[in-house]
């Protein structure tokens, strides 16, 4: 190394710059050549300094691991060799099997070194620098009922070694139907790959939210190829949240049940863009609006929460008026916590307060929501208005005593109630009579699923969706679909949301969202009816019983 820094800092550059010490040393890094460092050093002097590294990393008085995943050729050879180096030993590590391969694995969290920024917090209680912690997701979420006990060796005076067991961690039961995950998770990977990359400019993306009303349990997440977008990605989603819309409209006066609005453009308001639906509706009345999709019934919900006054063309209570949607929003879960069970969760995207962008906020096309968020929204509106906590463990089982099996619940996490929205249940049954006509009704004047979930054979009810965006520069459309079945007795809660598809004239990829809502709880009514167990992934010497997997 010296041969490289005497050329690297003259001293007249030290004289003339006055550099101390730390200056020398600082342009000295600077400057060094790496490839040339490199190239001075043998492949054994480079894996030597590698090594060198990886021990200098530890701490004082604390193990430290320097090689993981070793073959047991390469572990033969070493302890062929450790009589040579002292303070070097091989311990077994754990290792990861996922039995369902890569479904659902990123939500299982990953399991590495301890964060810098925690390590005092993981020391107090007990643990050591060199312990592997859960970072992410689950793993993070629950680590302190998933860390196990590690096996303790002492050495007696008398030479005789004391051996104290371990012993693993607790295992979680997860409200997740893997079984149903599997199937919903391949559906989605099938249609989607059935449209030719025309329909996906900006590439392929769905997403798929399964809930149980009554409990917020989660039955399935569900991303195409992957993705984790349900909990992490905000989208504009359109017109499924026109349901909450006419709820906040009844809280604060604005209309009553039966109130009837003439759907014609909404023009010349100021600051505001144009407003129109599909179609000139002509009259409508509240639930007419939620089965046609009506946005100038949702606008003039708007114009009247804000105080708009047609005399003189200005707002009154503008400010006013984003606040009372939002807060009734955030009662059903759009832009606010679904409480989930994991360490991070989007709340969405909120635009700000600018004139008339209220308008395009009463219909969906102005805040952001999560796929998760849209889930506990249609679970709300299915459960009568009451919102059910989020949540992927049901219950924390202690370790068998059978190596590899669970044993009993330790701990069962019941079902909470976040609140319940602001309405009359008055107000919410019609909502979900209008939500059921929006599949029911056809011909004229129909609902806007009829030809997709009109002939399901568990009676349903829902809101399509669909929100004008640009990526890239290319108008686009975000699809979205919100359901439940069966309408007089919910047990599923549906959200689907494909993002960017190609805006065409002829509609060949209308109703994307709404055939994947329709296929995905026929999946999960046929899954209820035949309890077939979850596909177990092809790894070797797992002894994993395939009727043992709940969760």
């Amino acid at each position: 190394m010296a041969a490289f820094v005497d050329e690297l800092v003259t001293s007249e550059e030290i004289s003339t710059d006055d550099l101390s010490q730390s200056d020398i040393y600082t342009r000295q890094l600077s400057r060094l050549d790496a490839e040339e460092i490199r190239e001075s050093y043998s492949l054994e002097e480079q894996q030597a300094v590698v090594i060198w590294r990886e021990m200098l990393s530890g701490y004082n008085h604390s193990p430290n691991r320097i090689a993981r995943g070793l073959s047991e050729e390469q572990a033969h050879h070493i302890g062929e060799v450790l009589h040579t180096m002292p303070g070097t030993d091989l311990m077994r590590d754990a290792e990861r099997v996922y039995p369902y391969g890569e479904q659902f694995a990123s939500f299982f969290g990953s399991v590495g070194s301890i964060p810098a920024e925690l390590v005092d917090g993981y020391l107090g209680k007990g643990y050591e620098r060199s312990d592997a912690v859960g970072t992410s997701y689950l793993e993070q979420e629950y680590e302190d009922l998933l860390r196990g006990e590690k096996a303790i060796m002492t050495t007696l005076p008398s030479g005789d070694v004391e051996m104290q067991e371990g012993r693993r961690g607790n295992d979680l039961r997860l409200t997740l139907d893997m079984r149903l995950q599997q199937e919903v998770d391949a559906m989605v990977t099938r249609r989607i790959d059935g449209y030719g990359g025309y329909a996906f400019p900006a590439g392929r993306d769905a997403y798929v939210v399964m809930i149980e009303p009554s409990t917020g349990d989660i039955l399935a997440l569900v991303g195409y190829q992957g993705h984790l977008g349900t909990v992490n990605n905000s989208y504009t989603v359109g017109s499924s949240i026109k349901p909450a819309t006419v709820l906040a409209g009844y809280r604060h006066g604005a209309i009553g049940h039966g109130s009837v609005i003439h759907d014609s453009p909404i023009t010349h308001l100021p600051n505001t863009p144009s407003i129109s639906s599909v179609v000139n509706m002509g009259y409508v009345n509240d639930i007419d609006a939620i089965r046609r999709s009506s946005n100038v019934y949702m606008a003039e919900i708007a114009m009247r929460l804000a105080g708009y006054n047609r005399s003189n063309n200005t707002w009154n209570t503008l400010s006013e008026s984003y606040n009372m949607l939002r807060e009734h929003y955030a009662q059903f879960g759009l832009g606010a916590s679904t409480g989930i069970d994991l360490p991070f969760e989007s709340e969405g995207i909120t635009g700000p307060n600018t004139a008339g962008m209220v308008l395009l906020l009463s219909f969906g096309q102005y805040d952001d929501y999560t796929p998760l968020q849209l889930g506990q929204y249609t679970a709300t509106l299915a459960n009568d208005g009451v919102r059910m906590r989020t949540r992927l463990v049901r219950d924390v089982l202690e370790p068998g005593e059978v190596p590899g099996e669970a044993g009993g619940s330790i701990r069962y996490y019941e079902p909470e109630v976040l609140n319940t929205v602001d309405n009359p249940i008055g107000d919410i049954n019609r909502m979900q009579t209008a939500m059921r006509q929006v599949v029911s009704v056809s011909g004229q004047g129909g609902g806007t699923a009829n030809r997709e979930l009109g002939s399901f054979e568990y009676q349903a009810a829902g809101k399509t969706g669909t929100a004008q965006v640009q990526k890239n520069g290319i108008r686009l459309n975000n699809q979205t679909m919100v359901a439940y079945a069966p309408y007089d007795n919910p047990e599923v809660a549906v959200a689907v949301v494909v993002p960017n598809v190609t805006i065409s004239r002829n509609r060949e990829f209308a109703g994307i969202a709404n055939n994947i809502a329709r296929e995905a709880m026929e999946i999960f009514f046929e899954q209820k009816e035949s309890h077939q167990a979850p596909e177990l992934a092809e790894v070797e010497d797992m002894d994993i019983d395939p009727d043992d997997t709940e969760g």
